[in-house]
């Protein structure tokens, strides 16, 4: 929980406090509860949409690739992944 307080916009922690949430983050203790996946956009995505929407669009390919859904989404930003908003309604209801 402290952790997740500290880590509110990575443009503004230094490397050092990135690789420290990075080590806790994926740290063995959180085996099985905690999961992350990357994905890329590509220079092509960024140009046809732009580096928001391409951004939003590797996060969710990013989730999709995770083997089990999650039950919570952490994103680096202040805006909703808009492939993941309808599951998360459906979630919630």
């Amino acid at each position: 929980l402290q952790l997740m307080a500290s880590v509110k916009d990575s443009k503004q922690m230094s490397i050092q406090q990135r690789e420290e949430a990075f080590k806790e983050l994926t740290d063995p203790k959180y085996k099985g509860r905690v999961a992350w996946a990357i994905a890329e956009a590509s220079v092509q995505e960024i140009s046809k949409a732009n580096i928001l929407q391409a951004a939003l669009a590797a996060m969710e390919r990013s989730i999709r690739k995770m083997s089990k859904s999650p039950d919570c989404v952490l994103v680096d930003g202040c805006n909703r992944i808009p492939g993941l908003l309808g599951q998360a309604k459906r979630h919630l209801d």
